[in-house]
């Protein structure tokens, strides 16, 4: 039997996880807790690893399935560990793993930095979007990251620092995935879009974040537990470079086909009403009153009229 420590005042136990995913369901986890610092990330791994508990790692819990059987060992939720750092001259961008990427797209819209807008409508955190390569809207986590700061298990004292190169990012995968590491924070590179001094930039160069949000909030309106988007294809179908011409194609197709099943679900009344033929409408009544068939009268000659 494991003791609770004191001196982790964040670590609880018996926790239900149904509260920290978007699907609202899961089990318990026999340890949890919400570190706020990278320090009690290593004092947590630490006491995780002395006692050989199994160690889980989630984030802001969404697309993120578990069994009602729970997690054994140790889960921790990173979605505490939030902060940023922007560098409008230099374009840089540094983000702990909590940080909302959401929220980290919108400071850089404020700060006048392009390149994170795709990411305005993503429910993640920054470390699960580089664990998994997260993108939208023709974006991905591969294009604009430059480095990750991670933590091993193993050996919780110290920080590896590895480049983008050394992630072997695919479509929605990356190394992270197979191996037992932890991300504590991720650098990002970004350009110039509009200055942070203009308070209200021209029609013609607003940021791209300003669409890209209004269709998000289109598409997903429901406050209701959700998956959002889970992707279960075959690995050998999926390109690993989103914008590839074999996946743009696909893309289009799929767009084309769901506009021609909308145009054909549209009115189905209205189609079945051209299909038949058009026919002369009568009253009822007066077709109960319609006299039998008898011989057609003689149309060469107006009836005369009979003086009174």
């Amino acid at each position: 039997m494991v003791a609770c420590p004191s001196h982790h005042p964040s670590l609880r136990q018996g926790v239900g996880l149904d509260e920290f995913t978007t699907w609202k369901v899961g089990g318990t986890a026999e340890w949890f807790a919400e570190p706020v610092h990278q320090g009690d990330i290593r004092a947590l791994v630490g006491w995780s690893g002395q006692h050989r508990l199994p160690l889980h790692c989630i984030g802001a819990g969404s697309n993120l399935l578990i069994a009602d059987g729970g997690l054994g060992g140790l889960t921790l939720c990173n979605r505490r560990l939030q902060g940023s750092c922007l560098d409008a001259s230099g374009g840089w961008i540094e983000a702990e793993a909590g940080e909302p990427i959401p929220t980290l797209a919108r400071k850089a819209a404020r700060a006048g930095l392009s390149g994170l807008e795709w990411a305005v409508g993503i429910p993640g955190t920054v470390g699960g979007a580089v664990v998994m390569n997260a993108g939208a809207q023709g974006g991905c986590i591969a294009e604009w990251l430059h480095s990750v700061q991670l933590l091993d298990p193993k050996n919780p004292d110290q920080t590896l620092t590895w480049s983008a190169s050394e992630l072997a990012f695919g479509y929605r995968q990356s190394r992270l995935q197979h191996e037992p590491l932890i991300v504590l924070s991720a650098r990002f590179r970004s350009r110039r879009c509009h200055s942070s001094h203009q308070r209200q930039p021209p029609r013609s160069h607003q940021h791209p974040a300003l669409s890209t949000t209004q269709l998000r909030q289109c598409v997903s309106q429901s406050r209701t537990p959700k998956s959002w988007s889970v992707d279960r294809s075959p690995r050998a179908q999926r390109p690993a470079n989103r914008r590839s011409p074999d996946f743009t194609h696909s893309c289009q197709f799929h767009c084309q086909h769901r506009r021609s099943q909308r145009r054909r679900h549209r009115c189905p009344d209205r189609r079945r009403a051209a299909a038949r033929p058009s026919r002369p409408w009568h009253h009822p009544a007066s077709r109960s009153e319609a006299p039998g068939p008898g011989p057609s009268p003689d149309l060469t000659h107006p009836p005369l009229r009979s003086d009174p």
